[in-house]
């Protein structure tokens, strides 16, 4: 796989014009997932296979997602990993992994297709592995700043922002 979804991106959007559908940019759609159906791209990773169970199922609107990595996500995860828990010797092997990431900046990370039928929204999506990689940091940050509250264990209150009634 290519180090960016950049040319599938393309490719995809070619297919979309010369097959008629009608292309709507769109921010993440994501956030919602109780509706949503994933294809397996894994198993079935030709995209043109989930356009055309869209064109069997009458689907006109087609919606197009591409996540542009920016060198501002590697800098908010530096600042992040800065001000958490995490130990000084992971630290530093993190810092250095993400300030390599530099390099895919501009590039695109994911891209998802997707469309409505019947109450449910089903999506095509990739990530590349860099990606895949640094959503995984930003997660074990995240996790090393939640894990803070809890020195006195999970039952215990943060802060007074709970309440044990």
């Amino acid at each position: 796989m290519e180090p960016g979804l950049d040319s599938l991106k393309q490719e995809i959007l070619g297919e979309l014009r010369a097959s008629g559908f009608a292309l709507f940019f769109s921010e993440s759609r994501h956030a919602n997932p109780e509706h949503a159906i994933f294809w397996d791209a894994s198993a079935h990773p030709d995209f043109r296979a989930f356009l055309s169970c869209a064109r069997m199922l009458g689907i006109s609107l087609v919606v197009m997602h591409a996540m542009t990595f920016r060198e501002d996500d590697v800098e908010d995860a530096l600042q992040d990993l800065e001000e958490s828990a995490v130990e000084e010797e992971e630290k530093q092997e993190m810092t250095v992994t993400l300030r390599e990431m530099n390099a895919f900046s501009g590039l695109v990370g994911s891209l998802d297709l997707s469309f409505d039928f019947q109450g449910n929204t089903y999506f095509y999506y990739l990530e590349a592995d860099w990606y895949r990689e640094f959503l995984d940091l930003r997660d074990e940050i995240d996790l090393m700043d939640m894990g803070e509250g809890f020195e006195n264990g999970p039952d215990e209150p943060m802060g007074g922002y709970f309440s044990k009634n």
